[in-house]
């Protein structure tokens, strides 16, 4: 699973080139400032040292419907900093989500406390407790916001929802970082999806 994550990061840096050099700066010039009335949201603690393995809960129903609650071991890798740079992204003026996985149209996503944003496209993640976690675009360090994100075919957000069992932000948190980081007009076409009520 690592040297799969590790070989399509590489390939996707390799042949974006100059671009995604240029989208890196984009992101990482992103003023923080904007972002201080912003509560950050910590890794839940049943979270905390995944990435050296840990056992968690599940809830009942987690699985699928019927399927019993259980005590399961995780263990989650965390994205070098090297990593991390090939997963940036940013939204531009019109709306449109600009990242490395041009083909990919659903992600989840994360934007970190200095406001740089992170995404990893869900389809080429692996399923249930291999795959790549909230957690692990953010090396498991506080975030503004983490969930995911749809796209429209012509690649503008379609839909931002707080899907993160990692962070499980609330719907006033959702609500209050849509306003602080998209603008209005951004805003009003882009679909909200509450999944709060499953933290």
């Amino acid at each position: 699973m690592k040297t799969l994550i590790i070989f399509a990061l590489s390939s996707l840096l390799i042949g974006f080139g100059a671009h995604g050099q240029g989208l890196c700066a984009q992101v990482f010039n992103v003023s923080s400032a904007k972002f201080d009335s912003i509560p950050r949201l910590n890794l839940k603690q049943q979270f905390v040292g995944e990435e050296n393995g840990v056992f968690i809960e599940t809830s009942s129903g987690m699985f699928g419907r019927g399927q019993r609650a259980q005590r399961i071991f995780m263990k989650t890798r965390y994205l070098t900093t090297e990593e991390l740079k090939m997963t940036a992204a940013t939204v531009g003026p019109s709306g449109k989500l600009i990242s490395r996985f041009e083909n990919s149209l659903d992600f989840i996503f994360i934007v970190n406390t200095t406001g740089e944003m992170h995404v990893y496209p869900l389809s080429s993640n692996q399923s249930g407790f291999t795959r790549l976690k909230h957690s692990s675009l953010a090396q498991g360090q506080p975030v503004l916001m983490a969930g995911e994100i749809s796209l429209n075919r012509d690649g503008t957000i379609f839909s931002v929802s707080n899907k993160s069992g990692h962070y499980q932000p609330s719907s006033s948190h959702l609500n209050m970082f849509l306003k602080s980081y998209f603008s209005p007009e951004i805003l009003a076409r882009i679909k909200v999806v509450d999944e709060s009520r499953r933290f």
